[in-house]
């Protein structure tokens, strides 16, 4: 034999033999290479995707439940904004006051109610302390004459407000001296 010569075509090999001035030609199909290198680039394939955990999908709510999430949702996205005296977020506001802040959220939910937080009292269905969801008003006073600051419960005994002057909307807790001492009353508009 005087030369020999490999090719390599995908997974096939095509040799020639020369000898003597005879070709020949002979074609080799591996199967058992083929199906090794399929497992090795399927292995491959399976390490680089990442597995992908089940989440577990929330049910939607509907109702008052939906209307309740809106409107805490839409408190809690207020959250760090300042309190602006009788703001309403509007474009000639800097921010919320307290009953802008509870207004905005119960609109986000589709509910108007009035703009200030005597007249969102006397307006609400009044709850229990204890028959609080999350999305109802909670009504402090804190000045001693009566309702003057609210804010949306969220649950926990925490609610969402627009504190005063140089301050921005937070959580507080009204299980917390403060708050508990000022406690007025309960409300909603959700029905």
């Amino acid at each position: 034999m005087k030369l020999f010569r490999l090719i390599f075509t995908g997974f096939m090999a095509v040799i020639f033999v020369i000898s003597s001035g005879i070709i020949i030609k002979a074609e080799l199909y591996n199967l058992e290479v083929q199906q090794e290198i399929e497992k090795e680039a399927a292995l491959k394939e399976t390490a680089k995707k990442p597995e992908k955990k089940k989440e577990k999908k929330k049910p939607k709510l509907t109702g008052e439940e939906a209307k309740r999430e809106k409107i805490v949702n839409a408190a809690m996205a207020l959250i760090g904004q300042d309190y602006w005296p009788g703001g309403t977020g509007s474009e000639e506001d800097y921010g919320y006051d307290c009953s802008g802040l509870t207004q905005h959220a119960y609109m986000a939910a589709g509910i108007a109610i009035p703009k200030k937080s005597t007249e969102q009292y006397r307006k609400a269905t009044l709850l229990l302390q204890r028959e609080l969801k999350r999305g109802d008003l909670v009504f402090f006073n804190t000045r001693g004459m009566g309702v003057n600051h609210v804010g949306i419960y969220i649950g926990n005994g925490e609610f969402v407000h627009a504190p005063g002057i140089g301050k921005q909307i937070q959580i507080a807790d009204m299980n917390k001296r403060y708050w508990g001492s000022r406690f007025f009353g309960a409300g909603t508009f959700i029905k």
